[in-house]
This record gives structure tokens, sequence and C-alpha cells, in this order.
């Protein structure tokens, strides 16, 4: 569901530009990863200096010298089309006074685990769904496009077994669907919607969502959970996993939360094999 008129008077949607938000913060250290098959953390670096890049198409550290992995992934002819997510200090800043998404509380749930996502056009996160809480998604400036599944489709989508506490990825890329391995795929009834500044989507659990962004963007997303989501069998068995990939005895080298530039990026883990290989530089 797209929520098209209540952000629309928030200060966020208004005021809000990636000049505004690197004025905020500049200090801020916030990591940077890479987008859809080359999905990895590139570096640790300024909201500054990532917003000057984003702006100006160009990214000079100082002291830095071009040749090194982190410049590589930042220069402009590199489609990996980095972008921010993820970060724990926007939105204790004073910004988050400017976005209004406690009209969407419901009675008996509260938000948790909100993000700031900031990113250049082009940059898109591979097919997959969450699974627990309502995910409340704020496009605040630019626009974006979600590619929508039902849960109903999971059959037809290809779950992997790439660990990400409480997400699922599909082992397909949407953009190079390989029919060969995945047969299934083109049963799948996929539902396209672009979001716009002011507009909120709400993404009930199990909801798969491909992700590009169209131009350069900047969106929040929280969960909406109840007492109750923390207590059904999926999120207790995602505990349960969570325990065992930090103890090193499951998934230790096919998850999401060590993409270090030495660990395969998530197009390998997925096994798009030279699809993947298509994004690459």
């Amino acid at each position: 569901m797209v929520v098209t008129d209540l952000a629309k008077s928030w200060r966020s949607t208004i005021t809000w530009t990636p000049a505004v938000i690197a004025a905020a913060c500049p200090d801020a250290q916030v990591f940077v990863r890479g987008s859809r098959a080359r999905m990895r953390d590139i570096g640790r670096l300024t909201l500054a200096q990532y917003i000057e890049w984003l702006e100006e198409g160009r990214f000079r550290p100082a002291g830095a010298s071009r040749g090194t992995p982190l410049l590589d992934a930042f220069d402009a002819a590199d489609p990996v089309k980095p972008y921010v997510a993820y970060d724990a200090t926007l939105p204790a800043t004073a910004l988050r006074n400017d976005i209004g998404l406690d009209a969407l509380r419901l009675p008996g749930f509260e938000f948790r685990t909100m993000r700031f996502w900031i990113g250049p056009e082009g940059a898109s996160t591979p097919l997959h769904y969450d699974s627990w809480g309502y995910n409340i998604f704020y496009q605040a400036y630019g626009r974006k496009r979600f590619l929508l599944f039902a849960p109903e489709e999971k059959a037809n989508l290809y779950p992997s077994d790439v660990f990400e506490f409480n997400t699922v990825y599909s082992r397909i890329d949407t953009r190079h669907p390989d029919l060969a391995r995945f047969p299934r795929w083109s049963k799948a009834r996929p539902l396209e919607t672009v979001l716009a500044p002011g507009e909120v989507l709400v993404l009930p659990p199990n909801w798969w969502h491909d992700v590009e962004t169209l131009e350069p963007s900047i969106s929040v997303n929280a969960w909406l959970v109840h007492a109750r989501d923390f207590w059904t069998p999926t999120y207790l068995h995602n505990v349960a996993r969570r325990f065992l990939h930090n103890a090193g005895l499951y998934a230790q080298h096919r998850c999401t939360c060590h993409l270090t530039p030495d660990r395969p990026d998530v197009g390998t883990l997925l096994g798009w094999g030279e699809t993947a290989a298509q994004d690459r530089p």
C-alpha cells in the first residue's frame, strides 16, 4: 500500500536535499556499500565526503591516492553505484524531528531499527523479503522503483540460503533472469510502483521487493512491530540462526553481515556467475 498524502507536509519532504543532510552532520561516519550484484561494504568515510561524491560525481578524500580499492569503487565510471545504508547515527540527530513517521504508529506497535538510505541513480537492491514487522518505507527526496511480489509467489522466486537476520534473498537476478535454472520465474506476477517524494510504502511481512533508485535519493525506513512479533516461530528461529552464525557454526561465509572487500559479494553468493559479472567494470 502506498500512502500518497500523509508525508507531503513533513519538513523532511519540503527541505531535505543531499546538501542539507551533509550540513546537518558533516562529520558523521557512514559505511558505504556497493549495490546489486556487487553489494558489499566498500569502506567508511564522512557523510560530507560521500555527499560531495554524490553531487559532483567524484571522490577525493584528503591524502588518498587513486588506485586503492576504495577509490576504485567510487570512480564515476564504476557501475557499482555505491550508497549509504544501515547507518545508526543519522536517526539520532535533529533530522529525526523532521520526519513524521509516528503518525503511522498503531496501538500496541512501536517503531524499531530506523535507517537512512542515500544513493545515486542506478543504486539497487536484489529481490528479497523481510520476515518481521511492517516495513514502513518513506521517500524524502528523489524517486525509487519497487518491484513487488506477494508472499504466495515464494515458490516462483527461489529463496536462497544466504543468511541475513530476518531477511531472505531470491536466487534470481531480476534484470537477467535465467529461465533454464529458474523456470517458475515466468509464472511470477509482479506489481510495480514508483515512490515519489512525500510518499510512504507500507510493506507487510514476507512481501518480496526489488528496489532501484531512479535519481539521487534520500529515504528512511523503520519496522513497525508488535510485542508478539518477538515470539513468533519465525523470529525465534532467526534468533537461533543468528546465535549459531555469530558463534561461527552456521553460514559463516554465506551472509550479508560480513560483506568486507575480501569476501564474496552478494551476486557471487547468490550464484549469479556471469550474470553478476555483467555489472562489474
